[in-house]
């Protein structure tokens, strides 16, 4: 598991380049908002419903939630939503977390990634960021190991299951345009376990 302190260990890298490096870091781990500032909780209120709370953090009621659109109006999906979720997670690319060999059929034009505390980026960003760091070469045998498939029970659309990363320190990790590299060093790794999910549209694609 890769943890950089970008704010401090990096302090001359454009913003751009920053900001790619955080959303990598984002995407291949949980534990990155240990290393980044709180983001601020949105005010936002959906038309009906009720936001309490105090400060900058109310808590908003579940009715008209804005994450209801991926509910799409109550429908019930034609294809069986874990089936779609295991052959996605069993394809060589997700499995070795190299998004540019994942077929793009797979994804809605209308996809959006968002992790801890990156996002929403569409496909196109997330591929370019993941390409950047090379874990092809500095983890060829990395394995993402998705388990535990279920059906969120409030969302039929959405696939929840668990993760458990491996893979051995074998090449060189070079992150472009900066100065951060490792020397493969031949150790092995195993990630905590952490979730995942993956929401698909009446069509039979991943849109969130």
């Amino acid at each position: 598991m890769l943890f950089v302190r970008v704010c401090k260990e990096v302090p001359r890298i454009r913003i751009p380049v920053v900001a790619k490096l955080c959303l990598i870091i984002s995407a291949a781990t949980p534990v990155v908002s240990a290393w980044v500032a709180p983001i601020k909780a949105p005010t936002w209120k959906a038309p009906g419903s009720v936001c309490i709370g105090r400060g900058s953090r109310p808590l908003q009621m579940a009715e008209n939630n804005w994450m209801d659109v991926l509910k799409f109006q109550g429908s019930t999906p034609s294809f069986d939503v874990i089936q779609k979720t295991q052959e996605y997670t069993s394809h060589p690319g997700y499995r070795s977390f190299r998004l540019k060999d994942i077929p793009t059929d797979y994804y809605s034009t209308d996809y959006v990634f968002r992790g801890p505390v990156i996002g929403p980026v569409n496909r196109k960003d997330l591929v370019e960021t993941n390409t950047l760091f090379g874990f092809g070469t500095a983890f060829p045998d990395l394995d993402r190991q998705p388990f535990g498939f279920a059906v969120d029970p409030e969302n039929p659309f959405r696939a929840l299951y668990f993760e458990r990363w491996k893979a051995t320190h074998k090449g060189e990790l070079l992150i472009p345009n900066t100065p951060l590299k490792s020397a493969a060093t031949g150790k092995t790794v195993q990630t905590p376990v952490f979730p995942f999910s993956v929401v698909w549209n009446p069509e039979g694609q991943i849109i969130y």
